[in-house]
């Protein structure tokens, strides 16, 4: 669990009490959410790996694409896989084309 998140239910006694404090952390006017939600799609779109380690990367990409899913985005993996292989540094062409001979749309972002 995200730390920012665990904060927000760390001190409810029960798990409805601690559904209703992230709803009420999540939830806000529609306004607010959509120019959120398309705050994180820009991040999301203009993501390249740069000088992380792949670890690193895949780490950045899950945390933000929970975050679009946190705002209602619908994201399947096969999305997420693609958009991971496309933002490789050129380093790990040789990878990625291995990768994409298999089946990509029943690969889950955890195999890959």
């Amino acid at each position: 669990m995200d730390p920012a998140i665990f904060e927000r239910v760390s001190d409810a006694t029960s798990a409805k009490e601690a559904w209703d404090n992230l709803c009420s952390a999540f939830s806000g006017p529609d306004k607010l959410k959509k120019v959120r939600l398309q705050t994180l799609r820009r991040q999301y779109e203009n993501m390249q790996m740069e000088k992380e380690s792949i670890e690193e990367f895949f780490t950045m990409v899950v945390t933000l694409t929970n975050s679009l899913k946190n705002y209602g985005e619908t994201l399947g993996d096969q999305v997420i896989v693609e958009k991971i292989l496309r933002s490789l540094t050129p380093r790990f062409d040789h990878m990625v084309i291995t990768v994409e001979e298999r089946d990509l749309s029943a690969m889950k972002v955890d195999e890959l």
